[in-house]
């Protein structure tokens, strides 16, 4: 097996090649047809849940999306895009040649973005933002930044599936100590994604995992470089946004579902984070 380093530079020296070659790009409304005919494309497929819920369904398992979400699908393989009639299902499709194909998705599984972090997905979908804003743009340079784009997005997957897959391989190795700690970080982030419009404290959670708030917040942030305030928030803002593309709830519904009671509070929080208001946030999706 290669070490880490050599894999990292063959990586590298592929993934520096061309561009992915986008050959359609745009906001979808899927035919029911496609949730129950199995289908091939010759092309890779991007598809970003804007709004609504999709399943994935491959020889290889089912992968289930909602908004916010991304599903990638190797060129050639079978599948079928399940989702609930009647709905309101839209979907950023992308379709694209690369020629890194083979070696990128020996590492990215299709729900790649089900297990990045909080913080990489609000940076995902602000690229996605900007790739709605591009596929108006009539230009060569404008293609070009697409497929720019493009690239970082699923070079930002890879980036993350190589640390995931580095951690797993490192906790092979770990100490007790150290499965406690992991295992304490998980519990943390799933009872924060459970309980994320509730107004959740330190206190609580720590409670809820039997250790004291003070080694709760020294483990996570020594385990992830970041407090678990910092993703609370993130994770809370990456809700508030998919939501707000969403539009089935104004703004001050928004706040109250990711955990916010002061509608004002939620809106400043927004644009400390975000470079907007809610309002101007969900006008500009909309008009996408």
């Amino acid at each position: 097996m290669p070490s880490p380093e050599a894999q990292d530079n063959e990586l590298v020296g592929c993934f520096s090649g061309p561009l992915p070659e986008i050959r359609t790009m745009g906001l979808m409304q899927f035919d029911p047809v496609w949730a129950v005919r199995e289908h091939v494309s010759p092309v890779c497929e991007l598809l970003h849940v804007v709004a609504g819920a999709v399943d994935l369904v491959t020889p290889s398992g089912r992968f289930p999306a909602q908004a916010g979400d991304t599903l990638l699908v190797p060129s050639n393989t079978l599948h079928r895009d399940e989702f609930e009639l009647g709905t309101d299902l839209s979907i950023l499709f992308i379709s694209f040649t690369w020629p890194c194909e083979e070696a990128y998705f020996r590492h990215v599984r299709p729900d790649a973005t089900l297990a990045i972090s909080s913080q990489r997905r609000v940076e995902i979908a602000g690229l996605f933002d900007q790739l709605r804003g591009d596929v108006a743009g009539p230009t060569a340079v404008d293609e070009l930044v697409a497929r720019a784009r493009v690239l970082t997005v699923l070079l930002l997957f890879l980036r993350d599936a190589l640390a995931a897959q580095t951690t797993n391989d490192a906790a092979d190795g770990a100490s007790p100590a150290d499965r406690r700690h992991q295992a304490l970080v998980a519990g943390a982030k799933a009872y924060l994604q459970k309980h994320l419009a509730n107004a959740v404290t330190l206190d609580e959670i720590a409670s809820h995992l039997g250790v004291s708030s003070y080694h709760l917040s020294h483990v996570f942030s020594r385990e992830t470089s970041f407090s678990l305030y910092t993703f609370l928030t993130a994770t809370r803002m990456d809700k508030a946004k998919a939501l707000l593309r969403e539009g089935r709830l104004n703004v001050s519904e928004v706040a109250y579902a990711v955990g916010y009671h002061d509608p004002s509070y939620f809106s400043r929080a927004f644009k400390d984070r975000c470079g907007c208001s809610p309002s101007v946030f969900a006008t500009q999706s909309h008009d996408r």
